[in-house]
């Protein structure tokens, strides 16, 4: 693959993306989420194409099995606690006194971080400079996603005196009430007044969508340049045609918020004659217990497929169901792997006109009987699906290399001018 130099200097770029460790390490790791693949993908293609020297910075709970990989050096903050913290903090709301989800660990885990609290390191102050990231100093600091995290990088950019990069990950990163003077917290307990700073004191923000560039003008008055989710489109393809499809495929976690477990279950309820594969991924008990206790006959629950064996998933599926909610999530990397390994999406909502686009499915505005009436027309095979377009939309748009040219410039225009937009 070519080099493509962004300048006569090689600059550095530290990526922060706290819980990425499992996107580098080990192709059957758990707990490759968007983010996190994003994250990693974006430092890989810095350091394949352009002159930029990425360190990719995440924390770990032990040694890394080495310091630098595909060219992009490591940055693990060890934190020994941090599983059980961030465990027992997803399901405790200590602040209002409330459980938010029961489970017989926290009867060992509460007593074993009272007992260690002297001991352990205290969490970063809010909107202020995050010790554990002063021994870096790049050219340039990106953050992914909103939230404190975020927010402790780009207080400590402003400190070092270097540019920071916001890259917005969900649509739920643009919360309206983020914008309000009242202080809320979102679904996922970040409080507004840190993410309204976080948004507002980053020196660029990068939009995945055209509709998050909308929202973040409406809301915050902020010009946002956009860089579309990448892939590498010739690792989904390759298992096109070596398998023979069969059943319909979902992939997301036991929640109703994003993924929407529970609109997956109808539409399945709605086609008892269409096998469906779900893989899920943990999150809400209450919502796993309820999911179990009333599964349909057609329905075939996966708890974890190793991240390197996805291709293949999509590559046996007659047809891709999205549930994803549009206002919660940015842009589901799921599409983008179906449409490459030519696998049909029927949806219930659209992402960025992704589909109008592309040609990759069909959109059913959360109409399950619509949705469930596809999937029984692509399973038996009376609607067809063509790929040479949809090869091209992905190609023009998502390729790993135009996004990685996309990325090389804008931190390039950021080092010269930070609030430029660069779009």
């Amino acid at each position: 693959m070519n080099r493509v130099p962004v300048s006569t200097k090689a600059h550095s770029v530290a990526i922060v993306a706290w819980q990425s460790m499992p996107a580098v390490f080990g192709a059957g790791a758990k707990g490759v989420g968007g983010l996190e693949t994003a994250a990693w993908t974006f430092a890989k293609g810095l350091a394949s194409r352009t002159a930029w020297q990425p360190t990719l910075v995440f924390r770990s709970c032990g040694r890394i099995p080495r310091d630098c990989v595909e060219g992009v050096q490591l940055h693990a903050d060890i934190d020994r606690w941090e599983n059980i913290r961030r465990d027992v903090s997803a399901k405790v709301d200590f602040g209002n006194r409330r459980l938010n989800r029961f489970s017989a660990k926290l009867f060992w885990q509460i007593p074993l971080l009272a007992a260690t609290w002297p001991f352990r390191r205290r969490d970063p102050e809010l909107m202020a400079i995050d010790d554990r990231l002063m021994k870096l100093s790049p050219d340039v600091w990106v953050t992914m996603g909103v939230g404190r995290e975020s927010a402790g990088v780009i207080a400590t950019a402003a400190a070092q005196d270097r540019p920071s990069v916001l890259m917005l990950q969900s649509g739920a990163d643009l919360d309206e009430r983020y914008a309000q003077d009242a202080i809320t917290r979102s679904a996922y307990g970040e409080r507004s007044d840190v993410c309204r700073y976080a948004i507002e004191r980053a020196d660029h923000v990068v939009c995945q969508t055209d509709a998050q560039r909308e929202r973040l003008e409406k809301l915050f008055g902020r010009q946002g340049s956009l860089i579309r989710n990448s892939l590498d489109i010739d690792r989904w393809k390759d298992q096109r045609g070596k398998h023979p499809r069969g059943h319909i495929l979902w992939i997301g976690r036991y929640e109703e918020f994003a993924k929407r477990i529970h609109l997956a279950i109808q539409i399945a309820q709605a086609c008892p004659d269409v096998p469906i594969r779900m893989i899920v991924n943990p999150d809400d008990p209450n919502v796993e217990s309820k999911v179990r206790s009333s599964l349909p006959a057609n329905v075939e629950l996966v708890d974890y497929v190793p991240f390197d064996q996805m291709p293949m998933q999509y590559a046996q599926s007659r047809a891709f169901l999205s549930t994803s909610s549009a206002a919660a999530e940015g842009f589901p990397n799921v599409l983008l792997q179906a449409a490459a390994a030519g696998t049909p999406i029927v949806a219930l909502q659209d992402f960025d006109r992704f589909f109008e686009k592309s040609g990759a499915g069909i959109v059913c505005d959360d109409n399950i009987a619509d949705a469930a009436r596809a999937l029984q027309e692509f399973h038996s095979g009376v609607r067809s699906h063509q790929t040479d377009p949809v090869d091209r939309y992905l190609v023009e748009n998502h390729s790993f290399d135009h996004v990685t040219d996309q990325l090389a410039s804008l931190l390039e225009t950021t080092l010269s001018d930070p609030r430029k937009s660069a779009s």
